[in-house]
C-alpha cells in the first residue's frame, strides 16, 4: 500500500489537506479536508465503508452528511478534490448560515 498526504493552498486562508492510499493502481482510502484557517469546514472521505461528505458547524460539531454511493473510490477521490476546489466558498457560506 502506498500513502501520500499533501496540502493545496487555495485563495486567502483556505487549505485542502489531501490524503490518498492506493494498492497498485486502485484507490483504497482517501480523505479530502477543507479548512479555513484552523477551522474544519467539510471533509470528503470513505470512512465506514461509504463515500460521503461530512459538514461541520462553527463549533466543529458534525451537522450533516452527503453520500455518493454510486462512485468507485477512484471516482469519488477525483470528485472530492474537484468539488472542494470549485465550491469551497459556497460551503463556507452555507456553514455560516447554519
Amino acid at each position: 500500500m502506498r500513502e501520500v498526504e499533501y496540502v493545496d493552498y487555495l485563495e486567502e486562508d483556505f487549505v485542502l489537506v489531501i490524503r490518498l492510499a492506493t494498492e497498485g493502481n486502485l484507490v483504497s482510502d482517501f480523505a479530502v479536508v477543507l479548512y479555513q484557517g484552523d477551522e474544519l469546514i467539510t471533509k470528503w472521505d470513505c470512512a465506514h465503508g461509504m463515500v460521503h461528505r461530512d459538514v461541520y458547524g462553527r463549533k466543529g460539531a458534525l451537522i450533516g452528511k452527503e453520500s455518493r454511493v454510486s462512485f468507485s473510490l477512484g471516482e469519488a477521490f477525483n470528485h472530492a478534490v474537484l468539488d472542494l476546489k470549485a465550491n469551497y466558498r459556497r460551503y463556507t457560506r452555507e456553514r455560516a448560515a447554519r
